[in-house]
């Protein structure tokens, strides 16, 4: 929603989204989620419950996130569409400014689109044979395994939501790619001195072994002068 404004009504998010509402918000939040999980201590049967969860949570919700994502879509659609057209005599310079910003708004929007689809609709669909088809109070031993998974994937949509969304800042995409840079170089200059250690011992042990050949050739040859010059001439 906040997105939505700031495309919107970009003038009227300083009034509307404060850091006051945002706090209430989300002590709404959390009072809602833990007054609906205790709703089996108020006498709310538990499958009576799920039942809610699923329909309300898993359905609803995200039914809801996914039309105001298209109508965010749209909305930007628009805007740009309507900035190009104002601007349309200003050069190539400034509409190729605003296609890449459209491009990577619509980038952006359509990955945190497709990880709420991926990730919450595995979820759903178990719970919904789970509830109705399957024995919800005594689950088989496979529809554990797969209720396990789906929550974990639900879990890392969780995870991925602050990478997407700080993705569409340029600050966040340059730092990344010098962190990763920096460990490529990092990993290439020590390779490079594991191999140059590599050849220095090599060079060393050469050298080592060279020398005690010669060495030993010195000594050889010296021997062989001693017992020639000892010998005495048969007459």
């Amino acid at each position: 929603m906040t997105q939505y404004i700031v495309v919107s009504s970009p003038l009227k998010y300083g009034r509307l989204v404060t850091k006051t509402k945002v706090l209430i918000s989300v002590v709404v939040i959390y009072l809602y989620s833990a007054t609906f999980w205790c709703l089996h201590l108020m006498g709310v049967s538990p499958y009576v419950q799920s039942i809610i969860d699923l329909f309300l949570h898993m359905y609803i919700l995200v039914l809801v996130t996914i039309a105001i994502y298209m109508l965010l879509h749209h909305t930007m659609k628009k805007k740009m569409a309507a900035a190009n057209s104002l601007q349309g005599q200003t050069g190539a310079q400034d509409s190729g400014k605003h296609v890449q910003v459209q491009r990577n708004f619509v980038r952006v929007n359509f990955m945190l689109l497709a990880v709420l689809i991926v990730c919450s609709a595995p979820a759903a669909v178990l719970w919904t044979v789970r509830l109705f088809i399957d024995d919800a109070y005594a689950p088989s031993a496979k529809t554990l395994i797969a209720n396990l998974m789906t929550d974990n994937l639900l879990y890392l949509k969780f995870l991925l939501d602050p990478f997407v969304y700080a993705w569409r800042m340029p600050r966040y995409r340059e730092s990344l790619s010098k962190i990763l840079c920096r460990k490529n170089i990092s990993r290439q200059s020590s390779r490079k001195g594991n191999e140059n250690k590599s050849v220095t011992v090599g060079a060393r042990r050469d050298s080592e072994l060279s020398a005690e050949e010669l060495n030993r050739s010195v000594m050889t040859l010296l021997s062989f002068k001693n017992t020639a010059g000892s010998s005495v001439p048969i007459t």
